[in-house]
């Protein structure tokens, strides 16, 4: 009974609406992540976010800017959430895009990390058969970090229209680098 609201955080999603208003997101499926008293969140649109627990102050966003492609697969505008890794000097907010890509961000300062792939970003669907960005391959949810090893689904369609669809598969990324590690092939190949 004397629970009181301390404050509200307004989604940046609400303002590129506003001028955008094709960019409808979906529901808010994010899980924050809270690391050193900072929250970490992502939008459905796939906005970066580190917010101030105590206050609801924004400290920086990230907005790669995934949603003026066009919707996502599948499920549309949803996003559920970034990982966090550190090798106790760098600290990084990693998460997957709805352009199929992941991210790897400074915590500190929401900026891309330049040495993980290409200026922070790296295409995890370079070789995939029949994947096409946007159209019928995305990551909506969250990566799982274990070590140094960034794990990594997709977001496929769930009723194919046609036999010509990329696979689901799961892959292993260097979370320094990016560099791809490993895949395992969720239909067996040869």
């Amino acid at each position: 009974g004397n629970l009181e609201v301390a404050w509200r955080w307004s989604s940046p999603d609400n303002d590129i609406v506003k001028t955008n208003p094709t960019s409808r997101p979906g529901a808010f499926q994010d899980t924050p992540i809270m690391v050193n008293g900072v929250l970490y969140t992502t939008s459905s649109l796939g906005v970066y976010s580190a917010i101030d627990p105590t206050t609801g102050r924004t400290l920086w966003q990230y907005d790669p800017g995934i949603w003026k492609s066009g919707r996502p697969p599948n499920l549309g505008f949803t996003h559920r959430g970034a990982a966090y890794w550190s090798d106790g000097s760098r600290r990084r907010i990693i998460s997957g895009t709805h352009d199929a890509h992941l991210v790897s961000i400074d915590a500190e300062t929401g900026t891309p990390d330049p040495e993980f792939g290409d200026k922070g970003r790296v295409d995890v669907i370079d070789g995939l058969p029949y994947a096409e960005r946007i159209r019928n391959y995305a990551i909506n949810s969250t990566p799982v970090v274990v070590k140094n090893v960034i794990i990594a689904g997709s977001n496929i369609t769930d009723g194919p229209l046609v036999k010509e669809q990329p696979r689901g598969d799961i892959f292993g990324f260097d979370a320094r680098t990016g560099k791809k590690l490993w895949t395992f092939h969720s239909v067996p190949q040869k």
